[in-house]
């Protein structure tokens, strides 16, 4: 599985365009509410959450 992880709505965007699930995190310059409305899938705060958010298979492959 392919993600797209990114800090800004032009991330998001990015995702949708290469039809890949995009993750948002809010340490950037965008909030989350923006990430969200640009189509992020998920929002972390940090990415300290972000292995613990993965589906099982993906955390394996970290």
């Amino acid at each position: 599985m392919r993600l797209y992880v990114g800090d800004h709505v032009a991330d998001m965007v990015a995702a949708r365009t290469a039809g890949v699930p995009g993750i948002g995190v809010a340490t950037g310059p965008c909030s989350p509410e923006e990430l969200r409305a640009a189509g992020a899938d998920l929002v972390l705060d940090d990415l300290n959450g972000f292995r613990a958010a993965l589906p099982g298979s993906l955390k394996l492959a970290l």
